[in-house]
């Protein structure tokens, strides 16, 4: 029993470290750190706002359009547990409509 709590333990320091990363904007490596949870949550389908919304950013920041896409349509699913995660989840939702905005803009020209 207690070696599990470690490895819960070690698994959620490493999810807190990869968003300490991107709080940091230290994108690649947060995107790294993050990776193999995203996989994780997507293959059990768990929500965790937090996470998925600074994955994201992340992905936004360092040009992974598709990617952010991607988890964008994940994150736009998940309901929120409070202000917090409403308000992560708002910030990457202005950030795909800027996304979108642009292809408009390239569209039109």
């Amino acid at each position: 029993m207690e070696q599990k709590k470690e490895h819960l333990l070690a698994f959620a320091k490493r999810m807190t470290e990869g968003i300490e990363y991107i709080k940091n904007k230290d994108d690649h490596k947060g995107l790294e750190m993050l990776q193999p949870f995203i996989d994780l949550m997507k293959e059990s389908d768990t929500a965790q706002v937090r996470m998925f919304a600074y994955y994201a950013i992340a992905q936004f920041r360092t040009g992974h359009i598709e990617g952010f896409m991607e988890t964008f349509s994940y994150l736009k699913e998940m309901p929120v547990k409070n202000e917090e995660e409403q308000k992560i989840k708002d910030q990457v939702e202005q950030m795909f409509h800027l996304i979108m905005n642009e292809l408009k803009k390239e569209e039109s020209e």
